[in-house]
């Protein structure tokens, strides 16, 4: 074979080699392109509640990990993110659009609209609302699990995820009929929130049940929640009146928030988690339960004595004013 002939079949491997990676190119970004979707789309934002817009972005997000990149990556997915926003948001977030959509790090791009959202649909007096409705929970005359699950959509508001579980079991307490807290207090105490919302759900059947028996009815499950997290018309009911009667009192006072670690430490020598005193546990406290302070990453002084630890400005508070 001639040198001549010899490079001509080169050429031509060469090129049949090239061809072939030409079609394999093209067969990846067409299998790129077909891909779908693993989740559906986000439900689309109004901008008209602030509580909603948590779950928007938390769906936002969980979307992004899935399909970021059928959706274009970072870059795109800011456009896909803006697609979902609808009527008032929509509105106030168009003069803005088309800076991310041009930014060059669509990573950054993707973080600044973000931002964007939070910053102009956030509230930021929600928490301290949030806050101030925990310390008022009232089981009144609704199935537990309503009660129940009306303190932890407020500590969820609140940002208390964070809380330790004996501070939220203190709210819970606070509002319960003087039948459960009593049958409660009574069992051991408690220490984890879930161990606690378990016996206290399982406790408030057992008590529905038997008074459904006693009264000759047949049990009927709990009737539909009516309440609302705008709904402040809970009173508290005849057994929470009796208990309030006893702490009057003091039911100006309020115990101090102190560390994780100070509650364990009442804990371990079996004084009272709320105030720290002896001689009665937390369902029996006369006092109103510790308020996170603002900030709640600030340092807090431990408190070593077993007396009573009370917040003393909350009798101005408290207190209605006259004016």
């Amino acid at each position: 074979m001639s040198d001549t002939e010899s490079k001509t079949g080169l050429m031509t491997d060469q090129e049949t080699i090239s061809e072939l990676l030409s079609k394999v190119e093209r067969l990846e970004l067409q299998l790129h392109n077909t891909r779908r979707p693993a989740l559906p789309d986000v439900e689309k934002y109004d901008g008209k509640s602030a509580f909603q817009l948590k779950s928007f972005m938390a769906e936002l997000k969980n979307k992004h990990a899935q399909d970021g990149e059928v959706l274009g990556g970072d870059k795109g997915f800011v456009h896909y993110a803006y697609s979902r926003l609808t009527g008032k948001a929509r509105n106030r977030v168009s003069p803005y659009i088309e800076t991310y959509l041009t930014m060059k790090d669509g990573k950054k791009a993707l973080k600044a609209f973000y931002t964007l959202l939070e910053d102009t649909f956030s509230d930021p007096s929600a928490v301290r609302r949030a806050i101030q409705r925990a310390t008022t929970l009232s089981m009144g005359q609704r199935a537990v699990s309503d009660y129940i699950a009306e303190a932890e959509l407020i500590f969820l508001e609140a940002n208390g995820s964070s809380w330790p579980d004996n501070v939220k079991i203190s709210y819970v307490e606070q509002g319960l009929s003087a039948e459960l807290a009593d049958r409660m207090v009574s069992t051991k105490e408690y220490t984890s929130f879930v161990e606690y919302k378990k016996d206290l759900l399982m406790l408030g059947a057992s008590l529905a049940a038997r008074r459904n028996r006693g009264s000759g009815n047949r049990p009927q499950p709990p009737r539909p929640s009516t309440w609302s997290r705008n709904d402040k018309s809970h009173t508290r009911g005849a057994g929470d009146q009796t208990r309030s009667a006893s702490s009057s009192s003091s039911s100006q006072k309020r115990a101090r928030w102190v560390p994780k670690e100070e509650i364990d430490k009442r804990h371990q020598e079996g004084r009272c988690h709320r105030c720290g005193a002896s001689g009665h546990k937390s369902a029996q406290c006369p006092y109103l339960p510790a308020r996170p302070p603002a900030g709640s990453s600030r340092p807090v002084r431990k408190v070593e004595e077993v007396s009573p630890e009370l917040d003393e400005s909350s009798d101005e508070e408290d207190t209605p004013s006259e004016n």
